[in-house]
């Protein structure tokens, strides 16, 4: 009864091996590793082209090699089959469209590093500046080690030759003791000194010769260091350029500025000069209002005044004008300095977009960086995971192998064993055949439990494969979230570089238009400038001939004065009698005085003359003649 069972498993596992060694052909084995290795789309391409019966056999033991969940997912989306190929992005293609969406965030970058390029040259230029300073103070200070250690070993050297001269000295006075004491002491002395100038001499050369040397080292180190200091120099100038316009900008302000006070200062003058004459001329208009006598006036005098008098109002009315367009142009001015600053806000703006366009894509590609690193990451997984795969898979078929060998062994067995069951051979025989099958199916059984261990080693190595690809899987996830992220903040950044290239556009186009609206006003203030010009010569040519009216005025006044004191002198002559005489003084306004003299001499009877004349004393003088009668 026991041998009996042991055939019927035998022969339901052999059946059930067959059935396994026929669904796992190279198609469904080429598709179990490619769902394993997560290839979707390669994966997808090779489910459907399976027949449905290979499709079944995969259905059935989906579960048992851990691709349900791909699978699901390839059976919720279908392949869609159209005249030619199917085509997917290639990795060429996702490449050329991220250098496309990020081309513009290069150039606002590249714009960034110039302007960052800039400020770090005018720092340098400052840091190199400062260490000349001190490396030119280290120098200075190791030049003066070098002198004072010069010094020191010249004075040695100095002192070394005095000592040696001296030695000399004494040998010399020793060897020649016999002939000296013939010499006198005013001798020995005068050799001495001389001897000591000379040694003086040569010591004064080598110290002169030295200094030279020393000088001409220094001087070279001062070229050299020179010529760092004016390198950085012209770094630091560099950077400094966009300062020097700004300042050049103010200067330019400040010259206008200060040629609206000069202007101002002349219109002040020239009203000034103005004031004068209309109080010179109403002077002489009371004068005139005031004195009986100014009916002798010529009419081209009265003209003349009138048409001083014009001219002074026109030049008031000048005066007026050229102020008033000073005050427009100052407040123009300060419109255009207003416009300045708003016209610099959006710069700075853009500038400060640019900057923070240039931290998003640092950031960018720090997550870009990342990104790279976990795909690099998934691909070795996947690459190990395929190896892994591979090899299960490999596994997986030797052990089918394995046991469709065994299940034909097992039913070559059984056929054997039937067979002789069946035939007429003794019980003695009988027995041994069933110990020796007993044997058998004890080995069998043995190999059974290995294979099984085996493939419950396998399916082991499968769940835990089945948990990496999901961990992986996650990861994924998280790395498809963050290229979404990533892909917002392009673009993102590409709206801000697009909305920062509309504002420099437009920024441009103001220039533009203010480019033009300055040159217009600078051809108006040019002509402003000629029409100023030729007011300044018509105020200087009036400014002339009110000189000219003042002295004219001044010379009519003393001619005025002198004829009101010869007048005043001439109405004090009164004659006694028809033959008489007549001496008389007369001021007029107590300005100055006149005096008059005049005879009276009779004709006839009834008749009589009269001569008089007077005489201011300054060159005015009056006479007149006159005859009188009576009825």
């Amino acid at each position: 009864m026991k041998t009996s069972i042991k055939l019927i498993t035998l022969a339901v596992i052999a059946a059930s091996s067959m059935n396994m060694a026929h669904a796992a052909n190279a198609d469904i084995t080429q598709f179990i590793a490619m769902a394993q290795g997560n290839d979707f789309n390669n994966a997808k391409k090779s489910y459907f082209s399976l027949n449905d019966h290979d499709r079944a056999v995969v259905d059935s033991f989906a579960n048992q090699a851990g691709i349900s969940g791909i699978l699901a997912d390839i059976k919720a989306q279908p392949i869609i089959h159209t005249a030619s190929a199917t085509s997917y992005p290639t990795n060429a293609d996702l490449i050329a469209m991220n250098q496309q969406r990020t081309a513009p965030q290069a150039s606002a970058l590249k714009a960034a590093q110039a302007l960052r390029y800039h400020q770090l040259a005018a720092e340098r230029g400052q840091a190199l500046t400062e260490a000349n300073q001190l490396r030119a103070q280290a120098q200075k200070d190791a030049l003066n080690a070098a002198h004072v250690q010069r010094f020191k070993e010249l004075k040695a050297q100095q002192i070394q030759e005095q000592a040696n001269g001296l030695l000399r000295e004494v040998a010399n006075r020793i060897r020649t003791q016999p002939q000296a004491e013939a010499l006198q002491g005013s001798e020995l002395t005068a050799m001495n000194q001389q001897r000591t100038q000379a040694q003086t001499d040569a010591l004064k050369a080598s110290q002169a010769q030295r200094y030279h040397q020393l000088a001409a080292e220094r001087g070279e180190a001062l070229t050299e260091a020179n010529q760092q200091r004016a390198q950085a120099q012209a770094d630091a100038l560099q950077g400094a350029e966009l300062t020097t316009m700004n300042q050049a900008r103010t200067a330019s302000q400040k010259d206008a500025l200060n040629a609206a006070r000069v202007q101002r200062f002349k219109d002040l003058k020239a009203q000034q000069i103005q004031e004068q004459g209309n109080g010179l001329l109403r002077e002489v208009a009371n004068r005139i209002r005031t004195q009986p006598q100014a009916e002798a006036l010529e009419g081209s005098e009265l003209t003349a005044m009138n048409q001083a008098r014009t001219a002074s109002q026109k030049d008031a009315l000048k005066a007026s004008q050229a102020q008033r367009y000073h005050q427009l142009a100052t407040e123009r001015g300060e419109a255009l300095t207003e416009a300045n600053q708003q016209r610099t806000q959006p710069q700075a703006d853009a500038l400060q977009g640019a900057e923070l366009t240039a931290m998003n894509q640092q950031r960018t590609q720090a997550q870009a960086n990342a990104l790279k690193d976990a795909e690099l990451t998934a691909m070795n997984q996947q690459r190990t995971a395929s190896q892994k795969d591979a090899l299960k898979a490999s596994q997986v078929q030797r052990y089918h192998q394995l046991a469709a060998e065994r299940g034909e062994a097992l039913t070559l067995a059984n056929q054997q064993r039937t067979a002789e069951q069946h035939s007429d051979i003794p019980v003695a025989q009988l027995s041994d055949v069933v110990v020796n099958q007993d044997k058998r199916d004890d080995s069998q059984d043995t190999a059974l439990s290995t294979a099984r261990t085996h493939a419950d080693a396998a399916l082991h190595d499968a769940a835990i494969n089945k948990n990496a690809i999901n961990d992986n899987k996650g990861e994924i996830n998280k790395n498809r979230a963050d290229i979404i992220k990533n892909n917002e903040d392009i673009s993102t950044n590409t709206q801000n570089i697009s909305k920062n290239a509309v504002s420099i556009r437009d920024i441009r186009s103001e220039q533009t238009a203010q480019g033009e609206y300055v040159q217009r006003n600078a051809v108006a203030i040019n002509q402003n400038t000629t029409r100023i010009n030729q007011n300044a010569a018509d105020i200087q040519h009036n400014s002339q001939r009110i000189d000219r009216n003042s002295q004219r005025i001044d010379d009519t006044r003393q001619q005025l004065k002198r004829g009101l004191n010869n007048a005043a002198a001439m109405t004090g002559l009164h004659y006694h009698s028809n033959d008489a005489y007549a001496i008389s003084a007369g001021t007029s306004n107590g300005d100055g005085a006149a005096l008059a003299g005049g005879l009276s001499h009779s004709i006839t009877e009834h008749t009589a003359a009269t001569a008089q004349a007077s005489t201011s004393m300054d060159g005015g003088w009056m006479a007149s003649v006159g005859f009188s009668g009576d009825f």
